[in-house]
Formats: C-alpha cells, sequence, structure tokens
C-alpha cells in the first residue's frame, strides 16, 4: 500500500483543506432567528386562503413563494395538506394559533349527513360581504366558504357569490390565487379571455369586490336565514341542551338537524353546492316556517304547500317500513305526526303516541337473518298488561257489556308505542283475534272526540306503568298457562291440601278459577270451556284464598312476583 504524507487524507487534490461550516453563534438578548421578524396574527375565524395572503402581502412575496420558502421546495395547497403548511407558516411567523380550517357549521353539517345517512359536496371557494371587506382591516371569514353560509350575520345581506366581472367563485381553485400578491378586497381569480395572444396567461381580474352591491334579500329572508345559524352554532356547541319547538321538547341537536332534514328534503344536499343562493333561502324559509310554527294546523298546511314532511318519504317516513334505511328526526316526527292525528286512526294514534308529550315513531329493531338486514317492530308494553284489564281502570270508556270492554282496553293498551298488529298481540294475551278488529267499536264509540279522549287517558295509564313497571309478565303467565294439564294438576293439589276431594265438575272449576288468577284473563277466554258452556265455579268446601294462593306456589312464577297487582 503506497504511503500518503501526514494530512494528506484532510486535503483535496488541490491542498487545501476542505470547508468547514461554522456553527451560528449564538445571538445575546435571546433572539430567536429561527422564526422570521414580522409576525402576522391570525383573526378570529379567519380563513386560511386569507392569512395566507396577508402573510405573503406583508413580506411582499407570493403566495406560492411564501408556501415555497416555508416547507423547503414547491408546494401546491390542497385541502389534504392545508392544516400541515399553514401550521409551519404561523410557526415561523408567530402567529397566535393557525387560521379556521373548517367552521362549526360545516362541522354540524358532516355530523347530520353521518347520522342521518345523507351525500353532501363540498363547494370551492368563498362568498363574500363587500361591506366586511370594507372594513379598516378587511379579511376573509371561514365561515364564508360554508355549504349553507348565504348570509352577512354582521350586516344582514345575502353574501355576493361570484365576481361579478369575471364570474368566477373567490378562492375556487387552489394555485391560480398563489400567484400574486393582491389585497382582500381584489378579486383573485384570473379573467376567461377568449382573445389573447398565443402561450400567455389569462390576465388578472382585480375587481375591487368592496364596490359590488350585495343581492338584495327581505326581512323574512333574512330572519329565516339568522335561525338557522343560530340553531346550528347551539347544535355544534351544546348539541345536548334544551330547545322547545311549539310545546315540546328537543336537543339543541335534534332542532339544527331538522333544519338541515326539511332543507335536504327541497334540495338534496349533494345538490347545494350548484344551487343558487336564492334557492337555498327559499328551502331556508320553508324550514324555519315549519319548525317556528304557532300550531299543528298550520304545519299541516305548510307541509301541503310547499310538499315537505312527506308522510312516505325518506324524511319523514310515517308508516313502518320492513327496511329503515334512514334514521328518523325526533322533532321532525312529532310535528307531522301531531299535525296528522286528526287524520289517524284510533290503533294508529295509540301506535305513534299522538296523546303523549312528544309524538314519536315505533322503535324496530334490527336483526339478520340470512345474510340480510331485517327490521321488526317492538312493544314497550309487553308483559304489562294483563288480557283482562284491572277493575276499575278506564271503566267509562267501555261500551260493551262484560268482558269483552275490559280485553279490548288491555289490547289498546298493549297497542301504545307498538308497531304489533292487534291481532299478534291479542293471541300472544290468549284473547281471540276478531276482538283486535272492534276494539274501537267496543271502546268509546268511533267518532273522533271519543277516539281522542280514550287516547289521552291510555297514553296517561301506559305513563304511570312506565314510572312503575309492574312486578308481573302476564304474557309469559298466558304462554305457562296454555298447558292446563299442568294447571289441573295445580288445582287439584291445592284442593287435595285443604282435604277436598274434587269430582269432574268442581276439578273444572277449580282449573278455570286457578287460570284465571293466575294469567289475569276472565273465565270466557280460559281454552278449557267450550263457546256457549257456563262457567263451572270453585266448589263451596274449598276457601278460596288459600287455594289461590297455594295453587299459585305449584305453579312457575318469580322468586317475589305477587299473585296480583293492580297498578298505583
Amino acid at each position: 500500500m503506497n504511503e500518503q504524507p501526514a494530512g494528506a487524507d484532510r486535503r483535496g487534490r488541490s491542498g487545501r483543506a476542505p470547508h468547514r461550516a461554522r456553527p451560528l453563534r449564538e445571538i445575546p438578548g435571546g433572539f430567536d432567528i429561527t422564526e422570521w421578524p414580522i409576525s402576522v396574527p391570525t383573526f378570529d375565524g379567519e380563513l386560511a386562503e386569507s392569512w395566507l395572503s396577508r402573510v405573503a402581502a406583508r413580506y411582499q412575496v407570493t403566495p406560492s413563494a411564501l408556501l415555497h420558502l416555508a416547507n423547503g421546495g414547491p408546494v401546491t395547497l390542497s385541502p389534504a395538506n392545508t392544516a400541515q403548511v399553514t401550521t409551519a407558516i404561523a410557526n415561523l411567523v408567530r402567529a397566535r394559533k393557525p387560521p379556521t380550517l373548517s367552521n362549526e357549521q360545516d362541522d354540524e353539517i358532516r355530523r347530520w349527513a353521518a347520522t342521518y345517512g345523507r351525500r353532501t359536496r363540498k363547494r370551492q371557494g368563498a362568498s363574500f360581504c363587500p361591506r366586511c371587506l370594507s372594513d379598516p382591516t378587511p379579511y376573509w371569514r371561514a365561515e364564508w366558504s360554508g355549504a349553507l353560509s348565504l348570509v352577512c350575520r354582521r350586516h344582514r345581506v345575502l353574501l355576493v357569490e361570484t365576481c361579478p366581472t369575471c364570474g368566477k367563485r373567490p378562492f375556487g381553485t387552489h394555485s391560480s390565487w398563489t400567484q400574486r400578491i393582491s389585497s382582500m378586497w381584489m378579486c383573485p381569480s384570473r379573467r376567461d379571455e377568449d382573445i389573447r395572444a398565443h402561450r400567455t396567461r389569462r390576465a388578472w381580474c382585480e375587481t375591487d369586490l368592496r364596490t359590488v352591491l350585495a343581492p338584495p334579500a327581505s326581512p323574512t329572508e333574512l330572519d329565516a336565514m339568522l335561525l338557522l345559524h343560530e340553531a346550528l352554532d347551539a347544535g355544534a356547541q351544546a348539541p345536548r341542551d334544551v330547545a322547545t319547538a311549539m310545546h315540546w321538547t328537543a336537543t339543541s341537536g335534534e332542532r339544527a338537524h331538522a333544519y338541515l332534514e326539511l332543507i335536504d328534503e327541497q334540495v338534496p344536499a349533494n345538490r347545494w353546492p350548484d344551487t343558487s343562493a336564492r334557492e337555498l333561502v327559499s328551502a331556508v324559509g320553508v324550514a324555519a316556517q315549519i319548525i317556528t310554527a304557532d300550531s299543528l294546523e298550520h304545519v299541516e298546511a305548510l307541509a301541503a304547500r310547499h310538499g315537505v314532511l312527506d308522510p312516505v318519504g325518506s324524511h319523514t317516513p310515517i308508516w313502518p317500513k320492513e327496511h329503515d334505511i334512514h334514521p328518523r328526526n325526533p322533532l321532525l316526527m312529532s310535528l307531522r305526526l301531531g299535525s296528522l292525528s286528526a287524520h289517524l286512526s284510533l290503533s294508529q294514534q295509540l301506535m305513534y303516541r299522538t296523546a303523549s308529550e312528544r309524538p314519536r315513531a315505533p322503535v324496530r329493531v334490527e336483526h339478520r337473518a340470512g345474510g340480510r338486514r331485517l327490521t321488526e317492530g317492538t312493544w314497550p308494553a309487553r308483559g304489562w298488561v294483563p288480557p283482562v284489564l284491572w277493575d276499575g281502570e278506564l271503566a267509562d270508556h267501555v261500551v260493551a257489556a262484560g268482558s269483552y270492554g275490559p280485553a279490548a282496553l288491555s289490547l289498546a293498551l298493549s297497542k301504545v308505542g307498538s308497531s304489533v298488529p292487534l291481532r299478534a298481540i291479542a293471541v300472544d294475551l290468549g284473547l281471540p283475534a276478531w276482538l283486535a278488529d272492534r276494539v274501537a267499536a267496543i271502546l268509546g264509540g268511533r267518532s273522533r272526540p271519543d277516539q281522542e279522549r280514550l287516547a289521552r287517558s291510555l297514553e296517561q295509564l301506559f305513563a304511570r306503568l312506565e314510572a312503575n313497571p309492574p312486578p308481573v309478565n302476564y304474557s309469559k303467565r298466558v304462554a305457562v298457562a296454555r298447558d292446563l294439564a299442568m294447571v289441573r294438576a295445580a288445582a287439584v293439589e291445592a284442593a287435595a291440601l285443604q282435604l277436598v276431594a274434587l269430582d269432574e265438575r268442581g276439578e273444572a272449576g277449580a282449573t278455570v278459577a286457578l287460570w284465571v288468577a293466575y294469567t289475569g284473563s276472565h273465565p270466557r277466554f280460559c281454552p278449557l270451556l267450550v263457546p256457549g258452556q257456563s262457567t263451572p265455579s270453585l266448589p263451596p268446601r274449598v276457601d278460596r284464598t288459600d287455594f289461590l294462593r297455594i295453587g299459585f306456589q305449584l305453579l312457575p312464577h318469580g322468586e317475589r312476583e305477587p299473585l296480583a297487582w293492580s297498578p298505583p
């Protein structure tokens, strides 16, 4: 190996020592040279493009050059990298915080779309208020880029959507506005010129946006837009706070989503970017009229006039469906069901609970069958109600004599909040299926006032059961008592413990008595008896109280379950 002279490993061919970068010396006074000297803070709620334009103008470079300097190479601004780029520049110019990338109202619209399965499309660029841009320190608001930002709440005028000279929406592209230093009130777009020199760029628009006239709007339209903005702000900031509509209470989130559902029913959300501001303002006005209506009759008239709250549509579907594609807004369902209450049958009034403080659609549960998603109705009062209603409850609503009236009351009470057919309820309670078809005729007649009065009484009794759920599951007892052999054996053993031997008729009477006490039904509905047969009675030698107590202990029941119960 050839030997090298000392120091040759530190020298190049020229024999000179290579240049070595010296570390920057510390500057006294704590000045940090990693930051840029001029601070450009952000305004509250400022649009990212607005702040980048102001920073570029302050340093007298184009926004494109600013992005290049801050990121060490060419950068094309896009929704995917805006947050990263603006944060890096904010750190360099010592801004208190990065600019606003999205406003609360757009966030609330996205939550609504995700909750109700609606499709949306973002609109590029921003509208503007000429009077706001005329301020001494003008800047573009982030809310101006919102999907439903149609009005300036400060000056109570409609926002201007496009520049009147070039016809473009400001900041509608991610690259053209970054190539020029411009003032906040100057249109940042290029003109679409048909005649220009070959291989030359289009001229800048440079329209003074402060001189543009805002579209006129009536006080009613402006008030409707302000109501929408207030609802969206409340839904975004405190979605669980209490809000009111007519005489019903709802949450702020439900109220905000009710506005959006009504607007979407008139103009689908995926068409909002292509729809004129005037048409959207009209849709907002209809939504505001419905939600702030002072009566259900007014709601019904507005729905019929504007074609909203469609009972068979996807926003407020009234009738239960086999497949529920979209969830339903509780506030809109209350408004629509309340407005349709006068046109619903007794069974439908009970199902939708129109006599309650908050009409609602019956809850449906989802299950899978063979790879398919199926929904089925629920029955809130199942197990709470005996086949024959308790003595003394709602007796003034019974027209038919005998057991059919209390049995019809039990069917009606079981129907409250349930989408299960009345015939299925009757079979579950051990009642004849034909009775389900005659509930309205048996209870209070067929007149509308009688049905509404009955619905209110049933709703009040249902509320009492909700507050104090019965300790007895009557549906389970009816299912158990279908085994008449088991009931008969318990009746015979209970009588034998009293040293009473039962003949055939006495055995039948004891079985019927125990079956009635156990199920809460009536002897007429006992399957042991043949229609038209007289009801056998319990033998006189049998102590009824002790017999029923012993027989109940011999039949299946809960640990602390009483034989009989009545609502408090």
